[in-house]
């Protein structure tokens, strides 16, 4: 039914999340990742029956197609045979304003809110597959047995593994796990040693950008759009080796000033105003299409 039904004349919708309703107007649609195109074992069955119908019609009814990076962007022509030309990168961005360096007067407090060790890496998502946390554990086995890693992310699906490999190499004394963390997640990222995302697939990847911004060092996969979001600010790993894990986890701590200053740096590169103009500039492409 087009939602015209429902709000009368438009000259144009926009589907901000991979769903694009009937209608009449000029349409633009975001796809963010196809990682359930590529390994769709890493979702529940559910999702990749509701996502498989929505999206084929989605980018059926799209006059413009958006997508978070120039990665996501060959995947998905590659895999959807959209046109490329129907396809355009929108980069998101991240608060700034938010996400930057603090003083131990606001860093400290949450460290002791939260019981934190000294030494700690960093690790923000939702625990599901597509995050790569178990092998971060099983790199986390190779390292110094004074460093600890603190998790910071909901539960999401398909965790169980997560929680057995703590038990299986008997990590229960060296990983923190938070659950969600909101107003306190800047501090976290300043009090880390070093963030660490070896995330096995990522449309964007918006907590490299954060912690970057943060001024920590950053450990994250070479896979994805990752590497074109990190650029020459982050130590690059295998994410399927947990030994590369480890070892990038090692060239971070040791060239740690140069991380902490080049971060903040690329950072600026992607920021909501930025991403706004972007978004605008798309709107107007449909209008005249």
């Amino acid at each position: 039914m087009p939602v015209e039904r429902f709000t009368g004349k438009l000259d144009l919708v926009f589907g901000p999340d991979f769903v694009l309703p009937p209608t009449r107007a000029r349409t633009l649609v975001t796809i963010h990742d196809v990682t359930f195109l590529i390994n769709p074992e890493w979702f529940e069955a559910a999702f990749r029956r509701y996502i498989n119908s929505c999206m084929p019609r989605s980018l059926q009814r799209a006059d413009l197609v958006l997508v978070d990076s120039e990665a996501t962007r060959t995947d998905l022509v590659r895999l959807t045979h959209v046109p490329k030309e129907r396809v355009a990168v929108v980069y998101l961005g991240a608060a700034l304003d938010v996400f930057r360096p603090l003083p131990a007067s606001v860093t400290e407090p949450v460290r002791q809110k939260f019981n934190l060790p000294q030494d700690f890496l960093l690790f923000v998502s939702t625990l599901e597959p597509r995050k790569n946390l178990v092998r971060l554990l099983e790199a986390m086995s190779y390292l110094d047995s004074s460093l600890h890693l603190v998790v910071a992310g909901k539960k999401g699906w398909l965790f169980d593994e997560i929680f057995a490999t703590v038990q299986r190499l008997g990590l229960t004394e060296r990983i923190h796990f938070l659950g969600p963390v909101y107003e306190e997640l800047p501090a976290l990222y300043n009090l880390a040693r070093a963030f660490v995302y070896p995330s096995l697939y990522e449309g964007f990847g918006m907590p490299v950008i954060e912690a970057m911004a943060c001024g920590t060092p950053v450990v994250t996969a070479n896979n994805s759009s990752l590497p074109e979001v990190a650029g020459n600010a982050a130590v690059l790993v295998n994410a399927l080796d947990s030994r590369s894990i480890a070892d990038g986890v090692r060239q971070a701590l040791a060239a740690s000033e140069h991380l902490r200053a080049a971060g903040p740096v690329q950072a600026q590169k992607f920021t909501w105003h930025n991403a706004a103009q972007s978004l605008l500039e798309c709107f107007e492409r449909a209008m005249k299409s």
